[in-house]
């Protein structure tokens, strides 16, 4: 009988894929478009409605769809949103407040 059963591995693994993923996120330079433009909480803002959204167009449309198809298609489009929050509303309002 092994020590851990292998269901296991994927919960056991998430606890140094998140150390490893901090680290990496605090040794690495960003890129000065990335430092420049901050799209992160319009990915956290539009995120989830828009795999609400999606999820409901591919369930009454009955779209069959691949998982990995779905991540990316939400993930696109959720940047898209991003990119578009930050340099039509959110740097705007942040260059008016911050002079």
């Amino acid at each position: 009988m092994a020590f851990i059963q292998p269901c296991w591995a994927i919960e056991i693994s998430a606890i140094p894929l998140a150390y490893i993923i901090l680290f990496i996120s605090v040794t690495l330079k960003s890129p000065k478009f990335i430092q420049n433009n901050d799209i992160s909480y319009g990915v956290y803002i539009y995120a989830w409605p828009i795999q609400c959204v999606i999820a409901c167009f591919i369930t009454i449309y009955a779209i069959s769809i691949n998982i990995w198809a779905y991540i990316i298609l939400c993930w696109v489009v959720t940047a898209i949103f991003a990119v578009c929050s930050w340099f039509l509303l959110e740097k705007p309002i942040l260059s008016k407040v911050r002079s």
